[in-house]
């Protein structure tokens, strides 16, 4: 028999200086068998992932696209999550594209990405590409467990596995000071008993 999966992810870009950085939070529902390698597509242009899971033995990288294996101790039934973390460098014409995570050979996936930036950036949607729509980060599902995701200020909902989300980011200018001048000064003192001034 074979396994049916399906997948509900969270996807998180953090948009700082020069780089993104991203976790992947992949919850699996397994029927009728159980698996014992998984296979998730990674954006092109990423530096060597981190995954965090129960139970994972190794992961490699597949010769084609940026496909890596996960293999585990042993089979998995029922539910699973698994964590996924990279980074990518931010191009000089300061437009990011964040593409999907995907989780490939499964029946079905959906999820969300939420994006979060630094303070000293401005960050707009520039395109969108696949089957996602804005969404209230609010109504993201509790079970995802990220306590940051209140951070977000932007978020989306994905029903289909490939999507692409253009991202144009700004530096915020440093405010100039403005010029002041002094036209009239005023002091007052109080004197004690003992004679001590004080101004």
């Amino acid at each position: 028999i074979s396994p049916w999966i399906q997948v509900e992810s969270l996807q998180i870009a953090k948009i700082t200086e020069g780089i993104v950085d991203t976790e992947a939070f992949l919850q699996y529902s397994l029927e009728n068998a159980g698996v014992k390698h998984l296979k998730i597509r990674l954006p092109e242009n990423t530096d060597i992932p981190e995954f965090d899971g129960e139970g994972i033995v190794s992961f490699q990288r597949q010769a084609d696209k940026n496909i890596w294996d996960i293999e585990l101790h042993s089979k998995v039934f029922r539910k699973y999550r698994i964590r996924a973390r990279f980074r990518q460098p931010i191009e000089k014409n300061n437009l990011v594209s964040i593409n999907s995570v995907v989780s490939e050979g499964v029946e079905l996936q959906k999820g969300y990405l939420a994006i979060i930036s630094d303070d000293a950036l401005q960050i707009k949607v520039a395109e969108t590409k696949g089957d996602i729509s804005e969404f209230d980060v609010r109504k993201i599902p509790t079970f995802f467990n990220v306590p940051y995701l209140s951070k977000a200020v932007l978020c989306f909902k994905n029903v289909g596995t490939d999507y692409i989300v253009s991202i144009d980011v700004a530096k915020h200018k440093t405010a100039e000071l403005l010029k002041a001048q002094i036209k009239n000064v005023e002091f007052d003192s109080i004197a004690s008993k003992e004679g001590r001034v004080i101004t």
